[in-house]
């Protein structure tokens, strides 16, 4: 015999239902006892005014652009100039080091046809020569002068 307290309301065991509630009040009035302790915040908007007002600036970010070439001759025929970067006109810096296993010369300009007629750069046998064009924004061109290779690489540091 089953009594009343013990009976499960859902007696499906695949499917069970919470058993009902078998004695006393389940009323749960704790948050209404608890929100009277409390002092409630005031939501409306603050006055600022008063309060001095600064931007902070942050430092541009700056790319760090690279490239090695060598230029000089391909089965003793000299080569056409090849662009090592175009323009920019964000440049902040160009730097270019010249290293060749023999004393060897090379132009640079700011466009192709430039190369053929420009100044001559020589870089001495097995000696580093590091010089900067801080100020130019404009493409940059290479050509080998004589029949012994160069290897250039430049270092570009731009917006």
């Amino acid at each position: 015999m089953t009594d009343k307290i013990t009976t499960p309301v859902a007696p499906d065991v695949l499917n069970p239902a919470p058993l009902g509630p078998l004695s006393g009040d389940w009323h749960d009035d704790d948050a209404q006892v608890y929100e009277d302790d409390f002092v409630h915040a005031d939501q409306t908007p603050q006055d600022h005014a008063g309060i001095p007002h600064t931007v902070a600036e942050l430092p541009v970010t700056t790319r760090l652009l690279s490239r090695n070439a060598t230029v000089g001759t391909v089965n003793g025929a000299l080569v056409d100039p090849i662009m090592l970067f175009p323009a920019d006109p964000n440049r902040k810096s160009l730097t270019i080091m010249s290293l060749a296993a023999a004393l060897a010369g090379y132009r640079l300009a700011s466009s192709k046809s430039g190369c053929f007629n420009g100044e001559n750069f020589f870089t001495p046998a097995g000696a580093m020569l590091v010089f900067s064009l801080d100020d130019h924004t404009g493409a940059l061109w290479a050509y080998s002068t004589d029949a012994n290779a160069v290897s250039l690489t430049v270092a570009a540091v731009t917006v």
